[in-house]
């Protein structure tokens, strides 16, 4: 069936969107996300997930409304509730931090927590894909003797194979998922 691809765009509050800003306003973001969309996922985009601790930043405010008039759904992760950003959104995420030590910096408390919960929904993006059997990552790319090792070990808990055997099946395969099925395939032929 192919691949399918991802796309991830962070709007930063200030440089990348300044810069986008000055040459024409909201519409330009939008469009270049759209362009980008269009050209990889041949105009598909799932959503916009609008990322500012105080939820008040108008260049990521401002790409939000667009996206929704666009029909794109929007998401936010925000530490102030019932902010303009969370209003702008479809499904808002807002997290209560407290004040942070250092009064005007929102990348201590509130840094962590969205980090946090960017990486609760990539591991559930994840685990809907299929791309996690049990609490292993069987789809990772092996792109490193570290990772090779790594997916080697989950065919030999799975398989039960020595590492020899093991190794040759995922370097055939190129992943541990397939590696996984191959082995599984092979074994009913016989």
């Amino acid at each position: 069936m192919g691949f399918l691809w991802y796309i991830i765009i962070g709007i930063a509050a200030g440089f990348l969107a300044g810069k986008i800003m000055r040459g024409g306003g909201f519409g330009v973001i939008i469009n270049l996300i759209l362009g980008i969309a269009g050209g990889v996922l041949g105009g598909w985009v799932f959503g916009l997930l609008g990322i500012a601790a105080s939820g008040t930043t108008p260049y990521v405010i401002g790409a939000m409304h667009e996206a929704r008039k666009n029909g794109i759904l929007t998401g936010c992760i925000t530490s102030n509730p019932n902010s303009p950003m969370a209003t702008e959104a479809d499904i808002p995420i807002e997290m209560i931090v407290g004040p942070e030590y250092v009064t005007g910096s929102s990348r201590m408390k509130s840094g962590t927590g969205q980090k946090m919960i960017l990486n609760m929904i990539s591991t559930a993006v994840m685990i809907g894909l299929g791309r996690v059997k049990g609490n292993k990552m069987v789809n990772m790319q092996l792109t490193n003797q570290k990772l090779i090792d790594r997916g080697t070990r989950m065919l030999i808990d799975e398989l039960h194979l020595n590492y020899g055997e093991a190794q040759s099946l995922l370097l055939l395969h190129g992943s541990v998922e397939k590696a996984i099925e191959a082995f599984h395939n092979e074994d009913e032929l016989t």
